[in-house]
């Protein structure tokens, strides 16, 4: 998947059909981190959410990636992250499609977090007293221009499908059209051999009859 080719070094483990453990585990150079994909119609409810808080606590993993790649979260902006007991650090994003991009910018944004000592209390946001919600804006900013013009390429795609669809019916058409005029076509240049085939005969018929005809006249005068 996606992951694996953006992280070909790291380790990823399939666990979708173990209990409270997520959907994915990580096994990076930053630690463990474990995924949760969610693809509802409507908001994930905050019971998942909590789900997922007791999927980490019951792994011991401290680091999380909560990806809805559909719809909302219930109580979480389209990227947030969040610290819970003191020591788990949850990056949370939505609404970004199923091409894999929110796993990964969610990804980034968690490998940048801890770089900067995110878990510390005297962290590079509080040091230099940086507004956490400036951060958020800026990022869903992007997100949103990003998202427009997905929507627009996924509207424009279904376009060409369609279109691709009636112009392949019309060349059927067309094709049709033309294997069949190749056809009489064909007929006709076979008559007009045909036709061309018979004078061929008709000559030679005449020919033969001349032939005959003064040969008896050669024979007639040589016996009178």
């Amino acid at each position: 998947n996606i992951l694996m080719r953006q992280y070909p070094d790291w380790e990823f483990l399939d666990v979708t059909k173990v209990g409270h453990e997520g959907d994915c585990r990580c096994i990076s150079p930053y630690g463990e981190i474990l995924y949760e994909f969610k693809s509802y119609d409507s908001n994930v409810n905050k019971e998942q959410v909590i789900k997922f808080y007791n999927d980490l606590e019951t792994t011991g993993i401290k680091m999380g990636i909560f990806v809805s790649n559909t719809s909302g979260i219930v109580g979480k902006k389209d990227l947030e992250w969040e610290i819970i007991n003191n020591d788990t650090l949850i990056i949370y994003i939505s609404n970004m499609g199923f091409n894999g991009k929110g796993c990964i910018i969610a990804t980034e944004l968690l490998i940048a977090l801890v770089k900067n000592n995110i878990m510390k209390k005297d962290n590079w946001i509080y040091n230099e007293n940086i507004d956490k919600e400036e951060l958020y804006s800026n990022i869903i900013e992007n997100m949103n221009e990003y998202k427009i013009n997905n929507n627009m390429i996924i509207k424009l795609k279904k376009h060409v499908r369609d279109y691709r669809y009636r112009l392949n019916s019309i060349i059927d058409i067309f094709e049709s059209e033309i294997f069949e005029i190749l056809l009489n076509s064909e007929k006709i240049y076979k008559r007009m051999l045909g036709i061309v085939e018979e004078i061929k005969n008709k000559e030679a018929v005449i020919t033969y009859q001349l032939h005959d005809y003064y040969k008896l006249g050669n024979d007639t005068l040589a016996l009178s």
